[in-house]
């Protein structure tokens, strides 16, 4: 039995260039299986904030706002590398109420969802893809003018609408840009890897580029 064997191994011949090519990339691609979102990481926050501040606006009074909630925030992150991640994706929670009293004047509540979602294509290029919603709640008939601008949305900027400066976009009122209380973001990015860590977003192509903002608040801004 031993030399019928001897004589089978002998007549299979040592492995071809392509059975040793195709054993590599059997490898690789158990091995991107094993790796793949290997960094992950759960974030979460409790928090107590007291905010104040003043708004003047053109042709109207000016207002000093305060609100004292208490957060909870909850963020995911699965990633392929926690430095220049090409395939993952990180999702989040963040949950915030103030109950009317001495500080708040009205009961406030907020909540916003965001995720990324990162997808290679080819050794070079990746996708990245950008959702954000939100909208902060409150009682009585102030329009949300008695929250402070640290609750309220406005967006713009690298990590959200490329092309607007950092939080440019937001509700127009009386000549300014304030916060709005309701928005929704989704933005989708075309990624070209230079080297290892740094890569390029094409945002300059419309083909390549799909991003839209939407804030609502007693006016409309959209993008």
């Amino acid at each position: 039995a031993s030399t019928a064997s001897a004589t089978r191994d002998s007549d299979a011949g040592p492995p071809t260039r392509d059975s040793q090519v195709a054993r590599v990339k059997r490898l690789k691609k158990f091995a991107e299986r094993q790796t793949k979102y290997a960094v992950r990481s759960d974030e979460r926050v409790l928090s107590v904030s007291l905010l104040v501040d003043r708004r003047t606006l053109p042709g109207l009074d000016t207002l000093s706002r305060r609100a004292l909630i208490g957060g909870y925030t909850l963020v995911r992150r699965q990633f392929d590398s926690p430095l220049a991640p090409r395939r993952g994706y990180m999702a989040g929670i963040e949950l915030q109420a103030g109950v009317g009293g001495v500080l708040n004047e009205n009961n406030i509540g907020r909540v916003l969802l965001q995720g990324i979602w990162l997808r290679p294509l080819n050794p070079h290029w990746h996708t990245v893809l950008r959702l954000q919603a939100g909208r902060v709640f409150f009682s009585g008939d102030q329009q949300g003018d008695r929250i402070p601008e640290g609750l309220l949305f406005r967006t713009g900027g690298d990590q959200t609408v490329r092309g607007y400066a950092f939080g440019s976009l937001g509700v127009p009122k009386n000549g300014a840009i304030v916060g709005g209380n309701v928005m929704a973001l989704i933005s989708v990015e075309l990624a070209y890897q230079i080297t290892p860590q740094w890569a390029v977003a094409d945002f300059l192509m419309p083909v390549m580029r799909l991003q839209r903002a939407v804030i609502f608040g007693s006016d409309t801004a959209a993008v």
